[in-house]
């Protein structure tokens, strides 16, 4: 079994603070720590992965896992792979601290539902003992409620995990539409919600719109305590209308943002979890950061 790190809810309150301490120190604070060499992959949203410090990508007709070396123990380092045995595949995803992992593939053209989504362990690619069932099976054409079918402009996203709860959207971009299956994969409760649409504003005030809060402008004004060059970014209008929230922060609450005291490869494609910041350099290295204080 894959060591992913303790628990929050089993960690001493006094030893959680102190490591909730040391992780906003580390992330205020970004800076090359560690540097490893990973195989070659298909590098897409959808095709790669990293959770708790084990990192899955697709390459060739295998997806392929690596426990990724801590700052303290840069030799500890164990990978694995799996076959595509199921096809075609579309997305993964997985969650070590349930050796949980999942993947969409296309359901037959016979099929009322658009996607089967298989639940399997992690470590050894079997049915996942607690799963009720191990296909789920998403959007059901047949379902009058939610106006979905099949198409090539059908995209599928990736799944998300979340406890005993799995979630997976489907954007149809024939209608400009987005549509959420989700589940408890431990029993056979699912709910199949119908479609969001983008609304624009038009010309009525009477709905909250990004306008009252985004783009972010910078304000400089206040002292960096800190003195790791952050500033702060906070949210003003502007007299231009867009769809609602479609800035990532939503509401546009105000943030620090954080400047690095190193140069960063402007190519670089960055993956990150709850603890690691990983950045794909041009020759398919990994620079792992950002502090040894904010590993799992």
């Amino acid at each position: 079994m894959i060591h992913v790190g303790t628990r929050d809810t089993d960690v001493p309150p006094i030893t959680h603070r102190k490591q909730l301490r040391q992780r906003e120190d580390a992330w205020q604070c970004f800076g090359y720590k560690q540097k490893c060499t990973l195989q070659p992959q298909r590098v897409s949203e959808s095709t790669i992965h990293v959770d708790s410090g084990v990192y899955g990508s697709v390459r060739e007709d295998r997806i392929h896992f690596a426990r990724l070396p801590s700052v303290s123990d840069a030799d500890d380092e164990h990978s694995w792979s799996h076959p595509i045995d199921v096809v075609p595949l579309l997305a993964f995803t997985f969650c070590p601290e349930q050796d949980l992992f999942v993947v969409v593939t296309s359901s037959p053209d016979d099929a009322s539902f658009l996607f089967d989504i298989h639940l399997r362990s992690l470590m050894t690619d079997e049915i996942h003992p607690n799963a009720a069932q191990s296909v789920l099976q998403a959007f059901d054409t047949d379902d009058d409620r939610i106006d979905i079918r099949r198409s090539t402009r059908t995209h599928p996203e990736k799944p998300q995990i979340n406890g005993n709860y799995i979630s997976f959207q489907c954007r149809d971009f024939d209608v400009d539409r987005v549509f959420l299956h989700m589940w408890d994969w431990k029993c056979r409760k699912g709910i199949q919600h119908g479609s969001a649409e983008n609304v624009g504003t038009g010309g009525s005030r009477s709905m909250v719109s990004e306008v009252d809060f985004n783009p972010h402008d910078t304000c400089n004004d206040a002292d960096d305590v800190t003195r790791r060059h952050g500033r702060l970014v906070q949210g003003t209008g502007q007299d231009i209308y867009y769809y609602p929230f479609a800035q990532p922060l939503g509401s546009a609450l105000p943030y620090r943002e954080i400047v690095s005291d190193e140069p960063f490869d402007d190519e670089l494609e960055t993956v990150m979890d709850e603890s690691r910041i990983l950045l794909l350099e041009a020759s398919r290295k990994f620079i792992l950061g950002p502090s040894a204080y904010n590993e799992v």
